[in-house]
């Protein structure tokens, strides 16, 4: 980091920046169809926020973490 974050920034999120620069940079996938770092907002909702990568031609919105993994199913016997 360039800058003085790390006197400021919790574990969790300076994790979170390092994670996020490949999609902040655009370099994490060639793909014409995807976009990155796309800066979205609402007036109706005030909310306000960053799409990490969107996929066109799924219409997917996909959010960058450290362990993408699919839930595990929980069986619960009777």
């Amino acid at each position: 980091m360039d800058t003085d974050e790390g006197m400021y920034k919790a574990t969790p999120q300076i994790k979170g920046t390092l994670v996020h620069e490949g999609v902040d940079h655009k370099t994490s996938s060639t793909k014409k169809t995807d976009i990155f770092s796309i800066h979205v907002y609402s007036d109706t909702l005030g909310v306000s926020g960053k799409i990490d990568v969107y996929k066109t031609d799924k219409k997917q919105l996909i959010e960058r973490k450290n362990n993408l993994r699919k839930p595990e199913k929980k069986i619960i016997k009777q």
